[in-house]
């Protein structure tokens, strides 16, 4: 497998481009648009993210293997989708899409590194002053250590270990099966917009975590999942889907004003760029230069907006 990985993967670009697998790239900030007819196999493509080298001096790129043997599984089942049909054989199929998406970004990774910095000074003075460690470095240097030579010898190890790229692929996996985990408890809606009018758009971070009460999104505003009270994502640019606290009706949008108040929120969690079908460019463009103000949007439930209370995971000390 070659070390080129889509950190929105191709497939899933594909249900918002035209015909010929190209997209409009807008700037995420000016709504300038960066490129047109970008084809979707060249798009948001970092080489080597989820891959490292093993001891033997060979690449291992087994994560990003498994994640696209389950996409290539789950994108005919998310492309089903609508309000009059998803079922139980679709549920699991979103939940991946979105654990994986939620975990494949640079932000996901800025914040764990953020949080090691955070939580290792304690957690290593802890390490430093059990009595079994000072047993273990008696018995392998047959004496006592110095003050201060055990802390030296944990940050060591763990400088050594938590920023190679194993730890950083390991924790990436951890963290997509407690994302799953915890998705799997909330209820599910779909969104869809009406024909006649301007589809979703996708971004570089295309499932969203946010909290509007304190107006975070995502890993960049150092939210973890566990502390949002909003999940949603397109899956194609004509449906979205949100996980609420519990299952609500779905929906079907039909009024411009509507659509942009859920693209508003789609793109305001991006890193750098959004991207959309060529026949929204204009109105993408629009929207990010004069957005709606975000709210407790009419056609996501409030139900949307509460914080669930049988995920039984509050995210404040975690990624995820």
């Amino acid at each position: 497998m070659p070390l080129r990985h889509h950190l929105v993967s191709k497939g899933y670009q594909k249900n918002f481009a035209d015909d010929r697998q190209r997209l409009t790239i807008i700037d995420s900030h000016s709504g300038d648009v960066i490129e047109r007819q970008r084809p979707t196999k060249r798009n948001w493509v970092e080489e080597g993210w989820a891959s490292f080298t093993d001891a033997n001096g060979n690449p291992n790129v087994e994560l990003e293997r498994e994640f696209s043997r389950i996409e290539a599984q789950v994108m005919r089942r998310i492309r089903e989708v609508n309000v009059d049909v998803c079922g139980p054989q679709h549920r699991g199929p979103i939940i991946n899409l979105f654990a994986i998406h939620l975990v494949r970004s640079n932000s996901f990774l800025a914040m764990r590194q953020k949080v090691h910095e955070q939580s290792l000074p304690s957690l290593l003075e802890e390490i430093a002053e059990s009595p079994e460690l000072a047993d273990r470095f008696r018995e392998q240097f047959k004496r006592d250590p110095l003050p201060g030579e055990l802390l030296a010898l944990a940050t060591a190890s763990a400088d050594a270990t938590i920023t190679t790229k194993a730890s950083q692929v390991d924790s990436i996996a951890q963290q997509h099966n407690r994302a799953a985990e915890i998705l799997d408890k909330w209820g599910l809606q779909v969104v869809e917009i009406d024909d006649r009018l301007p589809g979703f758009v996708i971004s570089d971070v295309p499932v969203v975590h946010a909290n509007l009460t304190d107006m975070r999104f995502g890993f960049r505003d150092e939210l973890a999942l566990g502390d949002a009270n909003l999940v949603l994502a397109p899956l194609t640019r004509r449906t979205l889907v949100c996980f609420t606290a519990r299952s609500e009706r779905h929906t079907v949008l039909r009024t411009k004003a509507k659509v942009r108040s859920v693209n508003a929120i789609l793109a305001r969690a991006a890193l750098a760029e959004v991207a959309c079908h060529p026949d929204d460019e204009l109105e993408v463009s629009r929207l990010i230069r004069n957005p709606p103000p975000i709210r407790r949007p009419q056609d996501v439930p409030t139900t949307c907006l509460e914080q669930p209370t049988s995920a039984g995971h509050s995210g404040q000390h975690g990624i995820v």
